[in-house]
């Protein structure tokens, strides 16, 4: 099986300007737990909920400093989001798929086409988990 049989299409993204306020609404909206990030149709980048973390409202109610607190959510996501994105390309194979996502330690994989690492899907490790269980 190929990765393009079983990624998510067209996968919902965010610009590296997008408010860090913004992405975690999406992330609590839609349930995710990645999102990445494109630039020009160009994966540049990706954020986990891990990574927000320290934006949630626990951290500010730890904090108590509202107006810091306020500044740090309009902030870019690029200002925190990781750069060295792990990706595969929508031809790979689900065992490399697998043996990629169990090697670097991560949940969710972006799909990219081409040179441009053109975003075209996402994986995430329930994806795979889907292709092991009967109809």
């Amino acid at each position: 099986m190929r990765v393009n049989e079983l990624m998510t299409s067209d996968p919902v993204h965010v610009t590296p300007s997008t408010p860090i306020s913004s992405v975690l609404d999406m992330l609590m909206e839609n349930d995710f737990r990645h999102l990445p990030i494109v630039e020009n149709g160009s994966l540049v980048g990706i954020v986990s909920d891990r990574d927000l973390r320290p934006f949630q409202a626990t951290a500010w109610a730890q904090s108590g400093d509202w107006e810091e607190f306020t500044a740090r959510l309009a902030q870019p996501v690029s200002a925190l989001m990781n750069g060295a994105v792990v990706c595969v390309d929508e031809q790979a194979e689900l065992d490399d798929l697998v043996h990629t996502m169990i090697e670097e330690r991560v949940g969710a994989i972006p799909v990219t086409r081409g040179p441009d690492q053109l975003l075209v899907g996402i994986v995430s490790y329930v994806d795979v988990l889907r292709t092991m269980t009967p109809d």
